[in-house]
């Protein structure tokens, strides 16, 4: 099995995980849809999928295991 491990790591950072456009509900862990877009974006990927674009699709992706460890809480 691969893994990629990154380090997140930011006093002021939040991951929304809940929206019904008028309020947004945020954690302090990273949410699997936000790590998920994070790589996309660095990887360069566009919002809109083309068959053989050489990217994997969103439901390739959405296959993937992902843990998150907290360090610390305050």
């Amino acid at each position: 099995m691969n893994t990629l491990l990154l380090r997140l790591v930011g006093p002021m950072q939040s991951w929304g995980v809940a929206s019904d456009f008028k309020e947004r509900d945020t954690l302090r862990e990273p949410s699997k849809s936000g790590v998920i877009g994070l790589l996309c974006a660095a990887l360069g990927k566009p919002r809109a999928e083309k068959p053989n674009d050489g990217f994997a699709t969103l439901a390739e992706l959405s296959d993937l295991v992902m843990g998150v460890r907290v360090d610390c809480c305050q």
